[in-house]
């Protein structure tokens, strides 16, 4: 059964022509508010217009926050006195002539967006007749509710305890919730000793939200879920909401208490608060897959990969790698050190920190991570990918054929933080080893390779590097796969840079030769680094030497036993003078050489 849910925060699709002057480049991932404003009132509009609820209403108070400070106040044409916040000022990402444009239409785009929150049921002032309060077992949460009126809960209480049966799950889930995230997983506390945290159970047109309460948040969550989406939740779908919506809000919770500022900072944080969140409801349930609902959509990783993240909810996918490849730790760590930046956080970045620390190459996850998503659906390869891989969408791909030592080009830019999946079915004409050259045009790029064979198993092969200082790069990869062994092989094309770049590609079929044969070096010219290529044909000893053009040895690459077959040798000219090398392999019968020019 295909499930729909208007999801969505990003509804640029919807919006042609309207961004106002304010569009910001694909290099950073904050948005100016004026953007954000439409899309999220869009949102509204279109929950109203299909009956949909919306999945989380955090990211409309935070805008709304902004909205009122922006709306009376417009100091461009002096109507009204005040100064803009920083944040409308100076937003990341937008040049002095682009903000200049784009004041009146924050003040204008504030206003629209607060009317259509005014129209919208969730912002109409919540007064609650008759109300309740329970404790959770453990009593950390005090649960007000009401028994009577639009806001009443279900009465069923089968226990016959005095307590609805769904405010006794509500505080079963929220005790569950915060010893698997605060004690298990390590996240920091959010309660304020001495005091059960607030949970509200309101009939609004959303799962939830969370909202700040001078030193900490509290949580509303809605009273029934009679009529939200399916899930996959074994005591009924009712109840399975309920269990992501408070797991859900409690992060955002969690997440108020590690930076306040990246919290209200909407235009920035957005999609990453609700990625996360939305994350965590699969790491605590994972029974209830309520974001399946997500993920099945055109603007998911799965329907598009060529869409940059973040995402909100529909790349909850792209977060849920990390956790699964890396460890539940990962996202830990991130949001111990998004605390230690208390006014600038950029989130790539603060991965790429974390990654460091461990050990971890950011590219190399990146492309691993999309290499998981072309790998789900009826794509899915056991023992490869996500957990639920087999339960995933089909990814998005281009179909091409296969032709050797012809260049190709993807069917559009590679988006920043996006990629591209191709898949070669027809593979039957191509005799010899497959091999793959890509080159690219930004700062560094990855590329994957999986070939499929005729008795259903696979390989994997991946790359990934770094563009030269004048811009753009090369990569290659190298198999022991055979085309006549192969059923079919994918290609992966992975953007992990804040910028959209050109990507090629170029196939091989390489057939071992009766002796010694060296390839030219790639890329050639090069900046720091090349890859020196060479077919062995029978094993054997073999050195890989560099020289300068005077004769003196400047590196040695290889000095031993080798098998037969293909090699590719990197070569790292740090340290080293520009100018023009040679590069010798040696074997006991033979000698091949190369020259190629190291450029600074």
């Amino acid at each position: 059964m295909k499930r729909i849910l208007f999801s969505g925060l990003f509804l640029f699709a919807l919006l042609p022509g309207l961004l106002l002057g304010a569009e910001v480049t694909a290099d950073t991932t904050t948005s100016h508010p004026v953007v954000l404003w439409q899309r999220l009132a869009a949102q509204l509009q279109q929950a109203q217009q299909t009956g949909n609820p919306i999945k989380c209403m955090t990211p409309h108070l935070l805008a709304a926050e902004q909205a009122r400070r922006t709306g009376g106040i417009d100091a461009h044409n002096g109507s009204e006195s005040g100064a803009y916040p920083p944040a409308v000022v100076n937003p990341d990402g937008i040049s002095a002539s682009q903000n200049d444009q784009a004041l009146t239409a924050s003040v204008r785009e504030a206003r629209a967006y607060l009317t259509a929150l005014q129209q919208y049921r969730a912002e109409s002032p919540i007064e609650i007749a008759n109300t309740e309060t329970y404790i959770s077992p453990s009593g950390r949460f005090r649960l007000e509710f009401t028994r009577s009126g639009s806001h009443a809960v279900p009465s069923a209480d089968l226990d016959g305890s005095g307590i609805p049966d769904y405010i006794e799950r509500a505080a079963e889930y929220a005790d569950e919730s915060y010893v698997y995230l605060i004690e298990t997983l390590g996240y920091r506390d959010f309660l304020v000793p001495g005091s059960p945290y607030l949970f509200r159970f309101l009939n609004i047109d959303a799962y939830g939200y969370t909202q700040s309460q001078g030193e900490t948040t509290f949580i509303a969550v809605h009273n029934t879920f009679e009529g939200f989406p399916p899930n996959d939740n074994p005591g009924g779908s009712q109840l399975g909401a309920l269990k992501v919506t408070i797991a859900h809000e409690m992060m955002h919770a969690i997440q108020y208490v590690y930076n306040r500022f990246y919290w209200a900072n909407f235009n920035v944080s957005l999609d990453w608060l609700e990625m996360d969140a939305t994350m965590i409801e699969e790491l605590v349930y994972d029974e209830v897959n309520d974001y399946y609902n997500y993920i099945d959509g055109s603007t998911s990783v799965f329907g598009n990969p060529n869409g940059s993240t973040p995402l909100a909810y529909e790349h909850v996918t792209w977060s849920l790698f990390y956790a699964e490849e890396i460890g539940l730790d990962f996202w830990v760590d991130v949001w111990e050190e998004i605390a230690g930046r208390p006014s600038s956080v950029q989130m790539t970045g603060v991965m790429r920190t974390v990654m460091q620390d461990r050990g971890l190459d950011f590219n190399t996850e990146f492309t691993r991570n999309h290499s998981w998503h072309a790998a789900s659906g009826t794509l899915h390869l056991d023992g490869f990918g996500f957990q639920e891989a087999a339960a995933y969408p089909t990814p998005r791909r281009t179909f091409h054929f296969a032709f050797a030592d012809s260049v190709r080009t993807l069917p559009q830019q590679t988006r920043a933080r996006a990629a591209q999946y191709v898949v070669i079915n027809e593979v039957s004409s191509l005799v010899g080893e497959i091999g793959m050259t890509v080159s690219f045009t930004g700062s560094a790029a990855g590329a994957a390779l999986m070939v499929v064979y005729q008795n259903g198993e696979y390989d994997v092969w991946q790359q990934t590097a770094s563009g030269e200082a004048s811009g753009g790069g090369g990569l290659r990869i190298t198999t022991t796969a055979r085309w006549e062994e192969a059923r079919q092989v994918r290609l992966i094309f992975a953007n992990p840079t804040d910028a959209d770049q050109d990507i090629t590609y170029s196939l091989e079929a390489r057939q071992l030769p009766e002796q010694l044969t060296v390839l030219p070096n790639y890329p050639n010219p090069f900046n720091t680094t090349t890859t020196i290529s060479f077919a062995l044909p029978e094993p054997g000893f073999v050195t890989v030497d560099v020289y300068t053009v005077t004769g003196q040895r400047a590196a040695r690459l290889v000095h031993g036993e080798l098998n037969r077959g293909f090699y590719d040798i990197p070569f790292n000219a740090r340290g080293l003078a520009t100018g023009v090398y040679l590069y010798v392999v040696k074997t006991p019968t033979r000698v091949e050489s190369g020259k190629m020019m190291f450029v600074k």
